[in-house]
């Protein structure tokens, strides 16, 4: 099972991903964004997944997908 952490553009988006996750069965939390990071919000999700993780991007809401290793983020989608 991989560790993601999940950028949004918006908190309202953050705490909308932040339900649809919950509701499929997914624990996500929100935190804030790690500083080695950045985000337009401040906020983001970290969530264990086990399925491609394209499944959860929802480009009007999402900025960018991390996947987080023992001592780094590896960036796995980006709006940009």
């Amino acid at each position: 099972m991989s560790n993601y952490i999940i950028l949004f553009f918006a908190h309202a988006g953050a705490i909308k991903f932040q339900r649809f996750m919950r509701k499929m069965g997914i624990d996500c939390q929100l935190q804030p964004v790690p500083r080695r990071l950045s985000s337009s919000c401040g906020v983001c999700a970290q969530l264990e997944y086990d399925f491609d993780y394209r499944n959860m991007i929802d480009r009007e809401h999402i900025s960018a997908i991390y996947r987080k290793t023992d001592d780094d983020y590896i960036l796995l989608y980006s709006c940009e």
